[in-house]
């Protein structure tokens, strides 16, 4: 495998021989960017932290390869940032989840699509046929909560007290 920089992977670590903890995945992403270092080598950056924060976890190719699995996802000069709720916008082939801090909240969260990439009729028309069909359930719930409280007044109209409302 040849990594090019800006090439980011997932990674896994190879479980460890024995049981217990284990402190290889404390503060680590699992997702690393192909960076050159100060000596113009390459060198994987864990996304944790953030692409070059100060304390991110780096690993060479070579150890990357002895410690765990290696496979591309993609490469930041191929995608653009785009907003997260534009995802709706554009085929799931074309988008790619960046992120930070196990993106335990949205601000850690980053979304890019591929350069270029126009927007997809067919996720579109999937999602508003998702919306659709979720506000017709809706609606059928809201039918069903208004017949039962027509029933309750005509109840209550009829002088029978004895109900919950």
């Amino acid at each position: 495998m040849r990594i090019k920089v800006n090439d980011v992977f997932y990674f896994s670590y190879h479980p460890l021989k024995e049981q217990g903890y284990d402190g290889r995945r404390h503060c680590f992403e699992g997702l690393l960017v192909a960076r050159k270092n100060s000596e113009g080598k390459i060198q994987l950056e864990d996304t944790y932290w953030g692409v070059g924060g100060s304390n991110s976890r780096v690993l060479k190719p070579e150890q990357a390869k002895v410690e765990g699995e290696l496979k591309y996802y993609c490469n930041l000069d191929k995608i653009e940032e785009i907003n997260l709720y534009d995802a709706k916008y554009y085929a799931d082939k074309d988008l790619f989840m960046l992120h930070s801090q196990n993106a335990c909240v949205d601000s850690c969260k980053y979304l890019y699509k591929t350069k270029g990439t126009k927007r997809s009729k067919e996720k579109m028309l999937s999602v508003v046929s998702d919306n659709i069909a979720i506000i017709k359930r809706k609606i059928s719930g809201l039918a069903n909560d208004l017949e039962r409280e027509t029933e309750k007044r005509v109840t209550i109209k009829s002088n029978n007290l004895d109900i919950y409302i």
